[in-house]
């Protein structure tokens, strides 16, 4: 099992967690719209300051490709090549930061706009949300994946990547849940097997109770693209609608998946408890 997914998945007691972190029961919030009150804090935020913390988590020898690729940027500041080399290197040191190399094919995008450059941006970006602590990078980082996908839409309003990704980033990191679920029903009804917007739909009707839609959600995604992460959350889906059997063969297939010790022992435990 890959650093990334133990980073995506860890163990079921972080899967379900991170299900159920954020309450948006009946997808209904009278605060829909407001600004938040860390607004003014997280403009201070910069790529810099996001990049020497991060670095932190990073050894030796990444740091200094990092910084000796940043030292030459200092001093050609408009130079894309370098910018992209920088997401590159991010990318590589596979912890979870594809967040860092979003902001950095961000810049680029905003010196040469089309819809590819936008569209990779907002991805690294917005699939990088998941592992950020702070909270004020969180709503930095999601400002950027939002305009992102924007842009993309102002190049090709029919683009439905960029419109799933914008419906996520919605629901996840603003106060306007209902805009995204709007817009990844859109997608599904054009696009009726689309994979990510079809689990996006699947695990915000977990967390909204929504059960039934959740299984036929999963089980769309399962059919095309099958995945630990699939069966996980599809086998919690039955787990809650008491359907014990059902959730145990989606719990014995995402271990198929899964091949992580810590994992495989949280879902047996899980399954233990469903005989």
């Amino acid at each position: 099992m890959s650093r990334k997914q133990i980073l995506i998945i860890g163990s079921s007691v972080i899967l379900v967690g991170a299900l159920y972190s954020l309450d948006i029961k009946g997808l209904v919030n009278p605060n829909e719209g407001k600004k938040p009150e860390n607004a003014q804090a997280s403009s201070e935020i910069s790529i810099q300051s996001i990049s020497i913390s991060a670095k932190k988590q990073l050894e030796a020898g990444s740091v200094k490709q990092i910084e000796d690729l940043e030292a030459r940027l200092a001093k050609d500041p408009q130079n894309t090549e370098l910018k992209k080399s920088l997401a590159k290197q991010w990318e590589t040191t596979d912890r979870g930061l594809s967040y860092i190399s979003g902001l950095y094919y961000y810049d680029v995008a905003k010196a040469r706009p089309d819809v590819n450059n936008w569209l990779l941006a907002g991805e690294k970006l917005q699939t990088g949300i998941a592992s950020i602590s702070d909270s004020l990078v969180v709503r930095f980082v999601a400002d950027k994946a939002i305009d992102a996908y924007q842009q993309v839409l102002n190049l090709d309003p029919e683009n439905l990547d960029a419109k799933t990704g914008l419906g996520i980033c919605y629901v996840e990191n603003t106060q306007a849940p209902m805009q995204g679920i709007t817009l990844l029903r859109g997608v599904v009804e054009k696009d009726p097997e689309n994979i990510k917007a079809n689990y996006s739909l699947g695990l915000f009707s977990m967390r909204s109770g929504q059960y039934d839609k959740a299984e036929k959600r999963f089980i769309t995604v399962l059919k095309k693209a099958p995945s630990g992460e699939a069966y996980f959350y599809l086998g919690e889906t039955y787990r809650n609608m008491g359907e014990k059997a059902k959730a145990i063969e989606a719990y014995q297939k995402a271990k198929e998946f899964i091949v992580d010790p810590q994992f495989t022992s949280q879902v047996d435990m899980i399954i233990k408890e469903l005989k």
